[in-house]
């Protein structure tokens, strides 16, 4: 059996905190501490939460938005209590009913999902889709030692839900009313949206940052409405290529400022160079570059696009 939330360290480094620092966009008035071996999720120090790197690498960003903040309250829950796939499931439906302009609430989303404990992780929970729904394709089977990376959260904003280990009533919680008509008609325009839709897609920095989930931002005086156009369209093919070929965005971390500009494969080949993780110098144009943003976002390292060059530079 494996071991339980009260009995699993945290191994991450200082170093490795310093790089979720500078990847994962938080905003003035957060503050990461490292965890150690003898520090557990269910005992954060007062007024902080745990955090899953993991968790970040599923959407999660902050400060959370307004209905992640209603929705643990609703819960109660803290965001470690959730396996990672969950917050894949979480955000993945934030952002696709934000994208859609479907109003998204905690009333639609109990509608949606039923709150389970994980067979095969004692300790956690997850959302598992109420019967005959389903909307996602994209999830990890699997995701090795995520239970040895957490890390401290302290935020100067109320948390908006109680930074405690709860234990929520699942039966209680997971029991509904009958709907009113117009949840009916929300709930319809939700199963329209499809059963394939890509959380891949749907949890990429830029889409995040496209429908207020992120704070990444593109910068310039144009920046917000080039990121408006491009969310507009990025889901239509124009004459064989789309937007996200034709448009580059430049994003900046409030941690470093560094300057981040995603390229397409092709463009990149065409300059000789490719990187997915942040490049030490500068392109021929004097701009950093990267190729291969959603192998970026997963952490870095040798591009797993051949055609990329087998490292970073």
């Amino acid at each position: 059996m494996s071991l339980g939330p009260e009995e699993v360290g945290s191994n991450m480094s200082e170093e490795e905190l310093e790089t979720i620092r500078s990847r994962f966009f938080f905003q003035p008035g957060f503050r990461l501490e490292t965890a150690g071996p003898g520090d557990r999720v269910t005992q954060p120090p007062p007024g902080r939460i745990a955090v899953y790197r993991e968790t970040l690498w599923a959407g999660l960003r902050f400060p959370a938005h307004e209905f992640v903040s209603n929705l643990l309250a609703e819960y109660q829950l803290v965001p470690a209590q959730l396996a990672p796939n969950s917050w894949r499931t979480i955000i993945g439906f934030l952002s696709l009913c934000l994208g859609h302009g479907i109003p998204i609430s905690v009333g639609l989303f109990r509608r949606c999902f039923l709150l389970k404990k994980n067979p095969a992780d004692v300790g956690w929970l997850y959302f598992a889709f109420r019967g005959g729904m389903s909307l996602f394709r994209g999830a990890p089977s699997s995701i090795h030692e995520w239970k040895l990376k957490f890390f401290f959260l302290a935020s100067a904003p109320p948390w908006g839900f109680e930074p405690r280990w709860g234990h929520p009533r699942l039966k209680a919680l997971n029991r509904l009313s009958e709907p009113t008509g117009r949840e009916l008609r929300i709930l319809d325009s939700v199963r329209a949206l499809g059963r394939d839709n890509d959380l891949t897609e749907l949890l990429r920095e830029d889409a995040l940052a496209s429908v207020g989930l992120s704070s990444a931002r593109p910068e310039g005086k144009g920046g917000c409405i080039i990121l408006f156009i491009y969310f507009l369209f990025s889901v239509f093919t124009v004459t064989g290529l789309t937007l996200n070929k034709i448009l580059d965005f430049r994003y900046s971390t409030h941690a470093d400022q560094q300057h981040i500009t995603f390229l397409s494969p092709e463009e990149a080949r065409g300059r000789g160079r490719g990187c997915c993780a942040p490049a030490s110098e500068e392109g021929e144009d004097g701009r950093r570059f990267f190729v291969g943003r959603d192998e970026w976002l997963r952490g870095g390292g040798p591009c797993s696009r051949p055609e990329a060059g087998a490292g970073c530079w």
